[in-house]
């Protein structure tokens, strides 16, 4: 496992629009426990510019696959063909299209790492639903243990009910 570096969470997607916002709130809570990167509320085209000086980056998003909601599906986001069966995204542009075009360019980072949850809904005004929010919670504990692994000191704190947005 490589120490902490150049490292980059993305979370994308609609903080208005339900489980859209999972990405979000993830990234948001891992800034909140001391990790020692930023998150960016971006538009899918906008990564290429959000990841350039990372070496290594995770990016976070809602997706819809049709597998139960709340399944989190990790990819590496540098492999070739990944994108062939990429799931459906709420953006103009999807991500699997921001991805091949900075494959084009030469713009992916050295570690592309992708973090999908399998949305439910999407309606304006809508908070996450139950399975979004457990799932949730599951990934930032395991970023934070992955980055306690690395060394990082900040990341002592448990991932606790209050920092996950309730259902609205």
């Amino acid at each position: 496992m490589n120490p902490i570096h150049n490292f980059r969470i993305i979370g994308c997607g609609n903080r208005d629009r339900g489980d859209d916002a999972v990405g979000l709130i993830v990234a948001d809570r891992l800034r909140e426990m001391g990790l020692p990167f930023t998150a960016y509320e971006c538009d899918p085209l906008g990564l290429l510019h959000q990841w350039s000086p990372a070496d290594e980056v995770v990016l976070i998003d809602a997706i819809v696959t049709g597998a139960p909601p709340g399944t989190v599906q990790w990819s590496d986001g540098r492999e070739v063909g990944w994108n062939q069966a990429a799931p459906a995204s709420s953006h103009g542009f999807d991500v699997a299209q921001a991805f091949e075009l900075a494959r084009i360019v030469d713009r992916l980072p050295a570690v592309l790492r992708l973090c999908g949850i399998e949305a439910e809904r999407f309606e304006m005004g809508s908070g996450l639903s139950t399975p979004v929010r457990e799932a949730a919670k599951m990934v930032i504990e395991q970023v934070r243990r992955e980055f306690a692994l690395r060394g990082a000191k900040t990341l002592e704190k448990p991932v606790r009910e209050a920092l996950i947005p309730p259902e609205r």
